[in-house]
């Protein structure tokens, strides 16, 4: 009879040599040392690489500037607090810029390496040289006119901003601003800057502006501008996109946002607004598979998830959207609280609560509603006029909700309150006419409908 021969299984042989190597090599000390090294690796390569803030550096002034309170280091703050201002209001989910000062203290702590003798901020300092990663310096100058008088009140000055890439790179630009306004100078200093280091951002600023035509002009210089990599000029598409958007221009945006996402297929912001060129056309069933697309590349992106909830929803998905709405709600808490930037004097700035915010909750609490689930529904629209107290639909809906539960008197004052907010809330007058009815006062509840419809008819 054949027998099999049996091997010895090799794995504990193995385990028994690592062990033993274990033991050997390794000791409490060297432990402890790598525990402790580890993480300080890991700073340091954030610093050095990823951390790498844009240092606006000390602006030459004249002397009539200087004699006003507006120093070289105060102007260089101004302006650094201008750029700042711009890209809080361009309200975008792209990338801002982390900004400090050369006069800042470092951000980096002044402290030993243990058994080096080297410092923290020696260290960074090191592999930011030897890597060839040195920030970005932009400084400059605030040049008055060569004229006097009332001509040169009425003049501009020259800004000549000068931006630092690195040893021996640099380039120049010039503007100009108002002779006799420095904070206004400030401000175009910081336009232009924007316009160099992120015309994305400026454009977007140009958006909430409503100046279409500039913003269109940003995305028009980026994509025929120097060559640059394939996610700035997708950016450029999905920044004409959102112009043409704005202008309720729904079907000319969606080649913008596609050509951007066949430059860069992760691009989710491209996926997000070509799903709401869809949804403002009312082709919501079409939207949802984009915004699908959106939040499975960028999951922490809220307005993709309260867009998708709300497509779901006008498809009667009720269950199935309250689920995103909760999630954009999440992600829009975390938000209101992260810092906006990570350096320097900027390092506390946080950016204003987004206004998508409340309408997550409106859009939950009104999601409910359509489950009948009307009073369940009441503290979701308390919460979105909390957030945004001029937000004059979650006020009639709150109503709604309200008068659905037979409580058509309480429902008043918040009809009141949409229509006072906006008097053009065709549905709010109308709602107030019907609860109205129900308690009886059918001359006062005429009054409203006719409101109503003078209203609409105005529109």
């Amino acid at each position: 009879m054949n027998e099999k021969v049996r091997r010895p299984n090799p794995l504990p042989s193995a385990l028994a040599l690592l062990w033993r190597f274990v033991r050997e090599h390794l000791s409490v000390k060297r432990v402890l040392i790598a525990a402790l090294l580890l993480p300080l690796g890991l700073y340091i390569l954030d610093e050095a690489f990823l951390n790498n803030p844009i240092i606006v550096d000390s602006f030459y002034v004249p002397k009539r500037f200087e004699d006003a309170g507006f120093t070289s280091e105060a102007m260089s703050r101004l302006i650094a607090d201008a750029l700042l201002d711009l890209e809080v209001q361009a309200n975008s989910i792209m990338e801002k810029d982390s900004l400090a000062l050369s006069s800042d203290p470092s951000p980096v702590p002044d402290i030993n390496v243990p058994g080096t003798g080297l410092g923290i901020r020696t260290l960074v300092d090191v592999t930011q040289q030897v890597c060839r990663r040195d920030p970005m310096h932009i400084g400059g100058a605030i040049v008055l006119p060569l004229t006097s008088g009332s001509e040169a009140a009425n003049s501009e000055v020259k800004i000549i901003l000068r931006f630092v890439h690195g040893r021996g790179r640099y380039s120049l630009v010039i503007t100009g601003g108002p002779a006799e306004d420095p904070r206004g100078v400030a401000t175009k200093a910081a336009e232009g800057i924007l316009r160099q280091i992120n015309p994305y951002l400026l454009g977007c600023d140009r958006l909430e502006a409503k100046n279409w035509a500039d913003a269109i002009k940003i995305a028009n210089e980026m994509i025929g501008g120097p060559p640059q990599g394939s996610r700035n000029i997708a950016k450029a598409y999905v920044l004409w996109g959102n112009a043409l958007e704005h202008q309720g221009k729904h079907a000319e945006a969606i080649p913008f946002f596609e050509k951007a996402t066949t430059l860069d297929p992760k691009l989710a912001l491209a996926y997000s607004n070509w799903g709401n060129a869809l949804s403002n056309q009312g082709k919501n069933a079409e939207a949802i598979p984009f915004y699908e697309k959106a939040v499975c590349l960028d999951p922490k992106f809220a307005l993709a998830h309260n867009n998708l909830g709300y497509a779901l929803s006008s498809q009667g998905k009720n269950a199935e959207a309250i689920s995103f709405f909760e999630k954009a709600t999440t992600l829009y808490a975390l938000d209101a609280v992260s810092p906006y930037v990570s350096a320097g004097t900027f390092a506390n700035a946080k950016p204003p609560v987004d206004p998508n915010f409340a309408v997550a909750y409106n859009n939950w609490g009104n999601a409910l509603v359509h489950q009948g689930k009307n009073a369940e529904a009441v503290p979701f629209f308390e919460k979105a006029t909390i957030l945004d107290p001029e937000y004059a639909l979650a006020y009639n809906n709150w109503g709604y909700a309200l008068a659905s539960q037979g409580k058509n008197a309480e429902a008043i004052p918040f009809y009141e309150k949409a229509t006072s907010l906006d008097p053009k809330n065709v549905l709010a007058y109308n709602n107030w006419g019907k609860a109205l009815d129900l308690l009886g006062n059918h001359s006062e509840a005429e009054a409203k409908r006719r409101k109503a419809a003078e209203v609409g008819q105005s529109k």
